[in-house]
């Protein structure tokens, strides 16, 4: 039963070791691409291309199963709202503002054509973006490298309760502590340039995946020390 279960550990090591050399392969071909557009965005003219991104929204209100709107409310209504659009009254979305372009009132209620300016971008915009993922890359690229480190042991060990493998699942867990901030600020950051406001987030999860992840090694650590005590009782 002991041989099986050493087995099955070393398999699952060597699979892993496999498929965590593929996928840092693959960060490192999207580190060198993300770089490489970086350096050239910010290299080119900041006006060489520039997007606007536009949008708009359809506000209806339909009150006709509690009332009709008299000729005087509707009068009012188009007064207000033609006033609105001639002052260039606007409504916050979203930390978007939204215009009214068009509107029509009824006894039944009213619809407004409304549209905003979201936000534009440059090739400076397009460089923030190519970095976040450069950035985003290297520290995937160290959680997949201290897995890959995991799963080598995991595949030569006599036993999961090395001091080994302990000390690589140390490293796997301390790995994932700078997604706790970096996922918060690339998510503000790519909020921000869509046209939102600029909102850091504290990323919970990966606070309990770290700590599920040390704690697992630290019940490993008494493992090794319960192996440890047996095998001097005999």
């Amino acid at each position: 039963m002991k041989e099986q279960a050493i087995k099955k550990v070393n398999t699952i090591g060597k699979v892993g070791a496999i498929i965590s050399k593929i996928i840092s392969i693959l960060l490192i071909m999207g580190m060198i691409g993300s770089l490489i557009g970086t350096i050239a965005c910010y290299a080119l003219p900041k006006e060489l291309v520039t997007v606007k991104l536009n949008g708009s929204a359809i506000v209806t209100s339909d009150v006709s199963k509690i009332k009709t709107l008299s000729e005087n409310q509707q009068k009012d209504l188009s007064e207000s709202f033609q006033e609105a659009q001639e002052g260039n009254g606007s409504f916050d979305v979203n930390g978007s503002d939204y215009y009214i372009g068009d509107y029509s009132v009824n006894k039944n209620g009213f619809t407004l054509d409304c549209h905003a300016n979201l936000t534009s971008f440059n090739m400076r915009n397009i460089a923030n973006v190519c970095l976040i993922g450069f950035i985003s890359c290297v520290f995937a690229y160290i959680n997949v490298f201290a897995i890959h480190k995991l799963c080598k042991e995991l595949r030569d060990c006599q036993s999961p309760f090395e001091e080994g493998i302990i000390k690589k699942l140390q490293f796997v867990g301390y790995s994932f502590i700078p997604w706790v901030f970096i996922s918060g600020i690339t998510s503000a950051v790519i909020q921000n340039l869509l046209g939102g406001s600029f909102a850091f987030s504290f990323n919970g999860s990966v606070v309990i995946l770290v700590l599920v992840i040390l704690g697992l090694s630290y019940i490993f650590k008494y493992g090794a020390l319960l192996q440890a005590e047996s095998d001097e009782t005999l």
